[in-house]
């Protein structure tokens, strides 16, 4: 959700003018996240083993970084939990449970945990390999809206034979590129070089990385930034 600046009311990323005052004085915002609440055994088993599909939508403006409003693109990703291939989704969500939640409870049993923060194209993002299933582009929205649907897979189509989002190396640090080249066999070594050649880790590769440092019980201290 955007903000309007003047009464401070939510406004749609659709709607040009506050729907609250009609002002044009709108703070867009490029934020956008899936928020996931684990409160429980029962609710981890829910979303790492019961539930079949998790299905990410998200909606930004593509032309952000340049101040231009005019176009809005939604994208949805499927994440299976109990697939060999995605399973470092149940990883990072059992690792926040119980290494972030339980421990903040512990500490505070008077406050309630901040829920799990799943940023679109982060680290961690990438590492579940997530597999885009639509994509559309809405061209002009506050005037003539103008549908470009980019992708669409059908719901019948096997996900397993489908390639998942190419992880860009620049969600690395130069040092874990190195720690992770250390880790991949010798023989896997060339085809690891021509990969970042090319600016990309794929899903053979991303299997050697850790989570990161999602065990450690803090705050963010900067705004989240979409590259």
């Amino acid at each position: 959700m955007d903000k309007c600046k003047d009464c401070k009311a939510n406004v749609s990323r659709q709607e040009s003018i506050c729907w609250n005052c009609q002002s044009r004085n709108i703070e867009r915002k490029d934020d956008s996240k899936r928020l996931f609440a684990i409160k429980s055994e029962s609710e981890l088993t829910l979303l790492t083993e019961t539930t079949d599909r998790v299905l990410l939508l998200l909606s930004y403006y593509p032309w952000f970084d340049k101040w231009d409003f005019s176009d809005i693109q939604i994208d949805a990703y499927e994440i299976r939990p109990n697939s060999e291939r995605q399973s470092r989704f149940r990883e990072l969500m059992k690792n926040y449970y119980y290494k972030i939640y339980l421990e903040h409870i512990k500490k505070d049993p008077s406050k309630t945990p901040a829920p799990k923060n799943f940023w679109p194209f982060s680290y961690q993002f990438y590492l579940c390999n997530p597999i885009k299933t639509f994509s559309v582009l809405i061209k002009d929205y506050d005037k003539v809206p103008v549908i470009d649907i980019q992708k669409y897979i059908e719901p019948w189509v096997d996900r397993s034979t489908l390639e998942s989002e190419k992880m860009p190396i620049w969600v690395l640090k130069k040092a874990e590129i190195n720690e992770l080249k250390s880790l991949i066999p010798i023989s896997e070594q060339a085809n690891f070089d021509s990969e970042i050649s090319l600016w990309y880790i794929s899903e053979k590769f991303r299997a050697y990385m850790p989570l990161r440092d999602t065990d450690k019980i803090s705050s963010s201290k900067n705004p989240y930034e979409r590259k």
